[in-house]
């Protein structure tokens, strides 16, 4: 963020989105902005950055602050996030698709190139209720975000803060296993 740029509405709107693509085989494709997923974490931690205070009481901004500066070190967090979170998903789905990966790329979504998305595709399975894959898609960013904050933090050393990111990916993950994906495979189980 700019010198002087006032936060609005604006930076706190997050696009979760998922698409079901009617190619052969269907598949489910959960991507998200790159640009916005690097303001949500900026964001977040330029919020707690200014209000870690050094002896002479000044906030530490430039010490703990993820801003575009750090989009280098972001796009290798990021990437380890989404793969780590296909890892999570793919577990509990029917199978994986072609190239289900990609990270900061375009990809073609029922055949409209987005560009400059990251996220993974896997296979569909008719009964996936779309009000289901809404909440499968709200833990995956969660998941991200979380992954993607506390490599941050570890970086930066502070270590209190990269636990407690690391203790809510976890428990995100395990809400998404046993709740969230769970609903994805209940049509499978019958």
């Amino acid at each position: 963020m700019a010198e002087g740029q006032k936060l609005n509405s604006e930076h706190f709107k997050i696009k979760n989105m998922y698409a079901k693509e009617t190619n052969t085989p269907a598949t489910i494709v959960f991507y998200y902005d790159t640009a916005t997923l690097l303001n949500d974490v900026s964001i977040r931690t330029l919020f707690r950055a200014k209000n870690i205070k050094n002896q002479e009481g000044e906030a530490q901004i430039e010490d703990y602050g993820l801003t575009n500066d750090e989009k280098d070190i972001f796009g290798i967090y990021l990437k380890s996030a989404i793969y780590n979170a296909f890892a999570v998903v793919v577990k509990m789905t029917t199978g994986i698709s072609v190239d289900p990966v990609f990270v900061d790329s375009s990809t073609s979504i029922n055949s409209t190139v987005t560009p400059n998305v990251s996220g993974f595709r896997i296979l569909d399975n008719a009964a996936y209720n779309t009000n289901v894959l809404f909440g499968v898609d709200d833990g995956v960013f969660q998941y991200i975000r979380y992954s993607v904050l506390a490599s941050w933090y570890e970086a930066v050393g502070l270590d209190k803060e990269a636990e407690m990111w690391e203790a809510k990916k976890r428990i995100m993950r395990n809400d998404l296993i046993t709740n969230r994906l769970f609903q994805l495979r209940k049509p499978l189980l019958n």
